[in-house]
């Protein structure tokens, strides 16, 4: 089994590894937060800088670097993790180039809110005022997975000045819709793209790894069950809340300008993603013609660990040439 692939969902693994050895679900939790604090001490070695900022409507977490000469590099995660467990393959190598900014999105990780606004144009207004509190005023290169591509090129349209590089990976923009996705997760066997993103049962977990992973590892049935109870189902409604907001506002997303023909773009795809197929990846390219497009042809949605190495080499060169 490939290291890489296994880090897929590192949550999960920690959790699992929690699980088996604690007795209870106290001691469950207990032990999977020791696990947390380890990544995050890994973190530390590479971004010194690990605080919540407080903006008024939103607390953000954030874990970063301000090293002067050096560019900085916005990178936000997809839903379901946080940005330390997102972009783990990636922070050794690129903060040895670039003064990373990896916030935990609202809703996600460690940062919070007393708003109820789900939209991905508070998360980009949250994301702003958090660099502004940084005091940072360089042009700002933006990388987003998943749902953090589509929060990415929000922040583009609301920021665009202030943006250099982009590069969106496995994100739903402008041809994605909510059909397209049912119909994905119909593939992998279930009824609705909720059912991917929150699974409450042991046939909605293996559809979920069956649209989003490449690599082929077993976990018994009662760590799914644990996993699910203890990870899925806590955030189900939250979840659920996020995902019906984008499905309601389909057509806004799919209309907005997000100015991304003005900026150098570099398209990352999966090409077996059973999440966010392959053809938004093609379409975007065609509404885009100056961007660049890559395209892995064993990955699903999860190119951020199973071809982090190419990946860390191309975002690198592309950030640095614009090729």
């Amino acid at each position: 089994m490939k290291k890489q692939s296994f880090c897929i969902f590192l949550f999960l693994f920690f959790l699992c590894t929690a699980i088996v050895y604690g007795q209870d679900k106290k001691e469950s939790w207990k032990l999977m937060d020791r696990q947390l604090q380890k990544t995050s001490r890994a973190v530390r070695k590479y971004l010194p800088y690990d605080t919540i900022l407080n903006l008024g409507e939103s607390r953000i977490h954030l874990h970063y670097d301000l090293k002067p000469g050096k560019p900085y590099l916005l990178m936000l995660h997809g839903m379901g993790m946080n940005g330390r467990t997102n972009w783990m393959n990636q922070i050794p190598a690129l903060s040895a180039e670039f003064n990373l900014l990896v916030p935990d999105l609202i809703y996600f990780g460690e940062s919070t809110t007393d708003s109820n606004n789900v939209s991905p144009e508070f998360q980009a207004r949250q994301i702003q005022k958090a660099i502004d509190a940084l005091h940072i005023h360089d042009t700002i290169h933006v990388v987003g997975f998943s749902y953090g591509g589509l929060v990415a090129a929000v922040y583009n349209s609301m920021h665009s000045p202030k943006v250099g590089k982009i590069i969106i990976i496995d994100a739903p923009l402008r041809f994605y819709s909510v059909a397209m996705a049912d119909s994905m997760a119909k593939v992998a066997g279930v009824e609705s793209i909720n059912r991917i993103i929150t699974p409450t049962n042991k046939t909605e977990f293996r559809a979920m790894k069956k649209a989003v992973i490449s690599a082929h590892y077993p976990i018994p049935g009662f760590m799914r069950r644990k996993v699910i109870r203890f990870v899925f189902m806590p955030t189900r409604e939250l979840r659920e809340r996020q995902l019906n907001y984008l499905a309601l506002h389909e057509a806004h997303y799919q209309r907005l300008v997000y100015h991304l023909e003005d900026h150098p773009l570099l398209i990352v795809w999966g090409k077996k993603d059973g999440v966010i197929p392959v053809s938004v990846a093609y379409k975007l390219h065609v509404a885009y013609p100056l961007s660049r497009l890559l395209i892995f042809k064993n990955a699903k949605h999860d190119a951020t660990f199973n071809e982090s190495k190419i990946l860390n080499r191309t975002i690198s060169g592309f950030v640095k040439t614009g090729k």
